[in-house]
């Protein structure tokens, strides 16, 4: 069906793009944030127990 050479799946968070050469990715497929809605039990989760502007503005340096 499909023919994939290497590839690579990262399960990292977004905040540590850094480690992702430019230019390497061909398709992202993400569920955003959801703030104080969903509690995925991680502490670092972006928005939860956050106020709006401090949830928005890590949601900036991510997309």
């Amino acid at each position: 069906m499909f023919d994939f050479v290497d590839p690579i799946i990262y399960y990292i968070s977004s905040e540590k793009m850094e480690e992702i050469a430019n230019n390497s990715v061909q398709l992202i497929v993400t569920s955003p944030p959801y703030g104080n809605i969903k509690d995925y039990g991680i502490t670092e989760q972006i928005g939860f127990s956050e106020s709006f502007q401090q949830y928005f503005n890590r949601l900036k340096q991510v997309w």
